[in-house]
């Protein structure tokens, strides 16, 4: 799964995305690799840690929210998904450093590329 589509999938924009990732690979939570066929492609993949923590933590997106979101019209998630980069920005919370779990049940065998 691409960046781009993460992002698409969890509502949020791609420059976001990658901030979360670079946070969590400062601590040590996933690495980067390179694809071997593709050198464009970067694989994001849990470390140890990661996993750790991922199986401890609460989901951050209730899986009743999500489905309420996808039931909205396109423009409707739009507008609550600027509304939202717009409150992070506004907190100044892209510099937090503990990121959100962004998925209600991640796969944590399946790496992001």
């Amino acid at each position: 799964m691409s960046i781009k589509v993460l992002a698409t999938e969890i509502y949020l924009s791609p420059s976001t995305v990658f901030g979360i990732i670079d946070r969590l690979e400062t601590r040590h939570l996933v690495e980067r690799h390179r694809s071997k066929p593709d050198k464009r492609l970067v694989k994001v993949i849990p470390t140890e840690d990661g996993r750790k923590l991922v199986k401890r933590s609460p989901s951050a997106l209730h899986e009743d929210l999500v489905a309420g979101f996808r039931e909205l019209s396109g423009g409707d998630q739009e507008r609550i998904a600027d509304a939202i980069e717009q409150l992070v920005s506004v907190m100044e919370i892209e510099q937090v450093d503990a990121a959100p779990i962004l998925e209600t049940k991640p796969d944590l065998d399946m790496p992001l590329s």
